[in-house]
């Protein structure tokens, strides 16, 4: 079984977490192990590649004031929040040694792991008749973004946790205005934290990729 080389790195700025990326992807395109960074970034709105301007609705000065920064990226999709309280997963995979996965199928492994984890915690989720992503209720719990180059991946998953939900209020997240966020905390009335769900959720998607973790 191939495996998967984990490390939770905590709260680390968005800056930071693309050099962690890009040095994995290094190691990975020239044969290294696979490897999955989890962490938390501080409050940072995205754009990918299809992302616009005027999807984020908040001038800078306000966006100042709530301490969020912003940042053009070069992963899939639109736009999107990354805050504390959010698990955020980047996983640095070998396409194809991972049964020679298309990046559909791999979107699709992402979602079902992150639904798999929820179930945990009672959520019922639905990725059948939604756009990319996993929903609960018509809301996002989850967003998915990546980027394939040189048959590597890079970029993840971002699965709301105890996170602050007011921060979405200042974008168009996916691109999509009547869009709604939701979280596991809102969803189940428990307060839960990223440090009690980095660990099933690193094994819930080795699962799906028949892959072995190893802690690092």
């Amino acid at each position: 079984m191939t495996e998967l080389l984990t490390k939770y790195h905590g709260l680390v700025s968005y800056q930071e977490g693309l050099q962690l990326q890009r040095d994995a992807h290094k190691s990975v395109s020239e044969k290294g192990i696979d490897q999955l960074i989890l962490l938390q970034h501080p409050h940072v709105y995205t754009l990918g590649r299809r992302g616009k301007n005027e999807d984020i609705l908040t001038d800078s000065t306000k966006l100042a004031e709530i301490g969020a920064e912003v940042h053009h990226t070069d992963r899939g999709g639109e736009v999107t929040y990354h805050g504390p309280g959010q698990l955020v997963g980047y996983p640095i995979i070998n396409l194809k040694r991972a049964n020679n996965l298309g990046p559909l199928a791999y979107v699709n492994n992402l979602e079902k792991s992150i639904s798999n984890l929820l179930v945990e915690f009672g959520i019922s989720t639905d990725i059948a008749n939604h756009p990319t992503g996993v929903w609960v209720n018509g809301a996002k719990i989850a967003s998915i973004g990546i980027r394939i180059s040189t048959g590597t991946s890079t970029h993840g998953f971002a699965l709301n946790s105890n996170i602050n939900l007011s921060y979405f209020e200042h974008i168009v997240a996916c691109g999509m205005p009547d869009v709604k966020a939701t979280s596991i905390t809102h969803e189940t009335g428990q307060a839960t934290e990223v440090i009690d769900i980095f660990e099933p959720m690193a094994e819930s998607l080795a699962s799906f990729l028949e892959m072995k973790v190893i802690w690092q």
